[in-house]
C-alpha cells in the first residue's frame, strides 16, 4: 500500500467516505430469482460479500431495471421498482458495510429500442434492424403511420419557433456588437475616404476646426483637431480626402480665405515621388 498512497486514500463522493480507491465494477452475474421478478437471492449476499472481504471500497451492482418496461429479454437483472426488493436488497447493503466497503446501484433502462435477437414478444418481426422495447411518445421509423400526441404536435412547433428567434436575436445581436467594435476600431475620417496627418505651427492664427484645407489652390481636405504642446507650438491634425497625396518634404502656412475671413491651409508641396501616410508629422 506504501507504493500507491493516492490508490488506497480515503475519498469522498459529498457527504459519503470511501475507504480507498478500489472499485468493484457494475458486472454480471447479479444472483436474481428469475428474469421477470429480478429478486436478489442469498447466492447474490455471499457474492458481494466475498469482494467487499477483499478490501475494495466501494462496489456497483451492475444493470438494475428501474421499471417493467425495461425488460427486454429473459436476462437475469435485478430491479428497483419492486418493493419486494428491499429486503434482499438490505441483506446486500449489510453484508458489504460489514467490511468498511460502501454500496452503488447502476440504474438501467433498455430505452426505446432493443435488438430482435433477444426479444421474446410474439409476433415481433425478426428481420427488422431494430424492435421498440419501450413506450414512446414519438413515433419511430417502423411505424410511419403511428399519431404523434396533439400535446407534442403543439409543443414541438412551439419549442421549434422559440430556438428560431432565440437563434435570430442572438445573429443580430453578433451583428452589431461586431460593428460597433468595429466602428470604435475604425477612424471615422476612414470610414469617409479620407486620412489623417499632422503639421506643426507656431501660432493657429485663428484657424477653426473644419476650415479648409488647400494644395495649389484645390480644396483637398479640412482641419480636423488642435493640440496645443508643450514646447508653446499648435499641433493641427488635417483631414485628407483619399485622392489627394501628399509628397513628403511637403510645408504648410497659414492664409486667409477670403474677404468675409475665415482661415485656410495651404500645403506647399515638394516634387518628389513619395508620399505621406496616414499618421505623419
Amino acid at each position: 500500500m506504501a507504493r500507491y498512497p493516492i490508490l488506497f486514500s480515503e475519498w469522498s463522493i459529498r457527504n459519503c467516505k470511501i475507504k480507498n480507491r478500489v472499485v468493484f465494477p457494475p458486472n454480471c452475474p447479479t444472483w436474481v430469482s428469475d428474469p421477470w421478478n429480478g429478486l436478489f437471492i442469498d447466492m447474490a449476499t455471499d457474492y458481494y460479500e466475498e469482494r467487499a472481504k477483499g478490501g475494495v471500497g466501494l462496489i456497483i451492482i451492475g444493470g438494475t431495471h428501474v421499471h417493467p418496461s425495461s425488460i427486454m429479454a429473459p436476462l437475469l437483472m435485478p430491479q428497483l421498482f419492486d418493493d419486494r426488493q428491499i429486503e434482499p436488497l438490505s441483506k446486500i447493503a449489510d453484508a458489504v458495510h460489514k467490511h468498511g466497503c460502501k454500496l452503488a446501484i447502476q440504474l438501467w433502462h433498455s430505452g426505446v429500442r432493443g435488438h430482435p435477437g433477444v426479444k421474446q414478444a410474439p409476433g415481433y418481426d425478426p428481420d427488422a434492424t431494430w424492435y421498440t422495447v419501450s413506450p414512446s411518445q414519438v413515433p419511430l421509423g417502423e411505424f410511419p403511420g403511428a399519431s404523434t400526441p396533439k400535446e407534442l404536435d403543439d409543443y414541438v412547433p412551439n419549442i421549434r419557433r422559440g430556438r428560431e428567434a432565440r437563434l435570430g436575436i442572438f445573429v443580430i445581436g453578433g451583428l452589431l456588437s461586431f460593428l460597433t467594435v468595429l466602428f470604435m476600431l475604425t477612424s471615422p475620417a476612414s470610414l469617409r475616404g479620407r486620412y489623417m496627418i499632422n503639421t506643426v505651427v507656431t501660432d493657429a492664427g485663428g484657424v477653426r476646426r473644419g476650415d479648409p484645407i488647400q494644395m495649389r489652390g484645390v480644396n483637398i481636405g479640412r482641419v480636423n483637431h488642435f493640440e496645443m504642446m508643450a514646447d508653446g507650438s499648435v499641433s493641427m491634425r488635417l483631414e485628407i480626402e483619399g485622392e489627394w497625396l501628399i509628397p513628403t518634404g511637403s510645408s504648410s502656412k497659414l492664409a486667409a480665405a477670403g474677404m468675409f475671413g475665415g482661415r485656410t491651409v495651404e500645403v506647399i508641396p515638394t516634387f518628389v515621388t513619395t508620399f505621406h501616410v496616414p499618421g505623419d508629422t
